[in-house]
């Protein structure tokens, strides 16, 4: 593939001949064997339509033609299907500059003085990009003529061939807004993850400065895993692969964690969040707790995107006797009328115009809509442009039995340590170590094992272990049947079950095999601090 890539027909465009020669003498270094060059933007058009380029890096202050110009006469010849990336490479550094020209139909933007390893890498991603969409339209291309050879020939007297069409077509929609969206979504955290990585190896960098980089890596980090969620789930729902898994849980508690995270999440001091808990509302109730948490999650990452002063409400109260109400208010921009019957349909925050400057999937309000007619129920909504949203959904209760649920006690300290000694069961060398490093100075002593068959091994040959981080996927004996062989030996010990797979019912099936709590990858110290708080651990952080 890379070196197919390096045989691209790439055009530099830039009226400044020493750019010219810097960049062409600097992409024939790494390798690329089909380099044209102009300083005139008029003959652009021309080469576009007889040379057919495969990537085009292009200068935006440039006379007689400028660059803004050269993207809008290059649209309608961009506009059938033609994936033409163009990398804007400037010196003006201004935002208006940059949203300008993607606005225009840039691909990529960079600002002069620019880092070639940079330029290369994205000239190489671009290209990348272009060889899997063409691939891509040939598939389609392919798919489409099958499909309507034999749908001609056979639409008047297959009833059930029409079916399948129908779901194709669904799929299909599915994949194109994919393909419109996973760009961006992936690529935008991606680049922080990677540029801010680069820039904590320098060793110049002052202690400060790298502090200051940590958060936005987290941030990147923790965008990329829930966009690659949402994804799952959107699949899962359109494949119709949720089941539901009813328990009864702690209600009040759900509430109390959601609203603390939230509030640690967005400390935003020109908003007000509130949380608001309707009387008599029962201790626990019994639904499927994954898929309520995550519906108001979504709601509220929503709320959180959009408004920014004033105030934001979760809540819950009792309706109408049989059933409890969940909602999330706020006093955001608000949803214009003619928008609110589409806002629950996948991807629409890349087709809504009024929408795109906020990041995300636009997929959190599909989610939502999926999630609850799983549970029976639906999502309404109140809006008003200016002024803001409320979404509300009904849950019956009227089955639930409001019995008590009580965790196990556990002693807060073990000669001196918050955690007993413990064991953590991983065929992933570095995924164990980063466990140890967190929990090190918290337990005596911290076993290993690779595979579940040690596991058994070391807990019956040291009787003080008294916690396990349990993986999922493990050679030999996975970690759901390493559990279940504990708890037929009698064990009491704490499992924590730990997985990279965060599918729904994933949760359910750990609890059926005798696991006490379950935690998703990427494990980071808060997220295992917080687990081991709600398992009964005293831990100070």
């Amino acid at each position: 593939m890379e070196d197919i890539l390096k045989q691209s027909r790439i055009l530099i465009v830039d009226d400044q001949e020493m750019n010219i020669l810097f960049l062409h003498d600097y992409l024939e270094m790494m390798g690329y064997t089909d380099i044209h060059t102009m300083t005139d933007a008029r003959e652009i058009f021309d080469f576009c339509e007889n040379q057919k380029p495969d990537l085009i890096l292009l200068d935006l202050m440039m006379p007689k033609l400028s660059g803004y110009e050269v993207l809008e006469q290059l649209a309608p010849m961009r506009s059938d299907g033609i994936f033409l990336p163009i990398l804007v490479l400037t010196a003006d550094a201004t935002n208006e500059a940059k949203k300008k020209a993607l606005t225009l139909g840039a691909t990529d933007f960079l600002t002069k003085p620019f880092d070639l390893n940079e330029v290369g890498l994205r000239i190489k991603n671009l290209l990348y990009t272009r060889s899997l969409v063409q691939q891509l339209h040939a598939i389609n291309y392919g798919l489409e003529e099958k499909v309507r050879e034999r749908t001609q020939s056979l639409e008047q007297t297959n009833e059930a061939l029409r079916k399948a069409l129908k779901r194709a077509a669904t799929s299909d929609e599915l994949k194109t807004a994919f393909m419109n969206n996973i760009s961006h979504e992936v690529r935008t955290p991606l680049n922080g993850i990677l540029g801010f990585s680069s820039l904590l190896l320098d060793p110049d960098l002052s202690t400060e400065e790298k502090e200051e980089f940590a958060p936005h890596l987290q941030q990147s980090a923790d965008r990329l895993v829930q966009t690659i969620t949402d994804y799952m789930d959107i699949s899962l729902l359109v494949s119709e692969g949720i089941e539901v898994h009813k328990k009864a849980f702690n209600l009040i508690k759900m509430m109390d964690e959601l609203y603390g995270i939230y509030t640690s999440k967005f400390d935003a001091p020109s908003i007000a969040f509130k949380l608001e808990m309707g009387e008599n509302l029962p201790e626990n109730i019994t639904t499927d707790e994954e898929l309520l948490t995550k519906s108001l999650k979504h709601l509220l990452d929503n709320a959180f995107k959009f408004t920014k002063e004033g105030s934001i409400v979760l809540g819950v109260n009792v309706h109408n006797q049989s059933n409890l109400r969940f909602f999330v208010s706020d006093t955001g921009r608000g949803i214009p009328t003619d928008k609110q019957s589409v806002i629950f349909e996948s991807f629409m925050q890349a087709d809504v115009s009024n929408t795109r400057a906020h990041e995300g999937s636009g997929l959190g309000l599909a989610l939502v809509k999926g999630f609850l007619q799983l549970l029976n129920t639906e999502v309404v909504i109140e809006s008003e442009e200016g002024v803001g949203s409320r979404f509300t959904f009904d849950l019956d209760i009227s089955g639930n039995a409001n019995q008590s649920l009580r965790d196990k006690e556990i002693a807060a300290e073990y000669d001196g340590f918050p955690l007993p000694a413990l064991m953590v069961v991983d065929d992933e060398e570095t995924h164990h170590t980063l466990l140890e490093m967190i929990l090190k100075r918290m337990s005596p002593k911290i076993y290993h094992a690779m595979n579940g068959q040690e596991a058994i091994e070391l807990i019956n040959a040291n009787q003080e272990i008294e916690l396990i981080f349990m993986d999922i996927k493990m050679p030999v004996l996975n970690g759901l049947d390493t559990s279940k062989a504990i708890r037929e030996n009698g064990s009491d010990v704490k499992i924590v079950a730990m997985t990279a797979y965060a599918m729904h019912g994933d949760q359910s099936r750990a609890s059926q095999s005798g696991v006490d709590h379950y935690i998703t990858k990427p494990v980071t110290k808060p997220q295992l601090l917080n687990s081991l708080k709600k398992m009964g651990y005293n831990l100070n952080d």
